[in-house]
């Protein structure tokens, strides 16, 4: 896996930084009294998705998206948020270990 192109090793890298970005700094919100959801950015990271709340604090979270029944994308979201980010996270540090290995591996090989 050392031996992958710069470029796919840097995107691999980018992607694992945006997804985890996304899964810290935003949730969906859903209203307890309304069937309303919304895709906010939020200031304080945490890894909860998905809150539950009685009314939104618009000085807290910023409303990205936001349409009853479910904004549009959010099949997607969840499963950024669940499961991609976890994945693409491994992938980096599978990548990163191994180009740590081969460095070594080089440096003890020079004369």
């Amino acid at each position: 896996m050392a031996s992958l192109n710069p470029r796919i090793a840097i995107s691999v890298i980018v992607i694992s930084i945006l997804l985890l970005l996304i899964k810290l700094f935003t949730t969906v919100i859903i209203l307890a009294d309304d069937p309303t959801s919304f895709l906010v950015l939020r200031f304080e990271p945490s890894l909860e998705s998905k809150i539950l709340l009685s009314s939104i604090d618009t000085d807290e979270y910023v409303v990205l998206l936001s349409d009853e029944n479910g904004f549009i994308g959010q099949n997607i979201y969840t499963i950024v948020t669940s499961y991609l980010w976890w994945i693409a996270l491994i992938l980096s540090t599978i990548y990163a270990f191994s180009c740590i290995k081969s460095l070594k591996n080089q440096v003890s090989r020079a004369p």
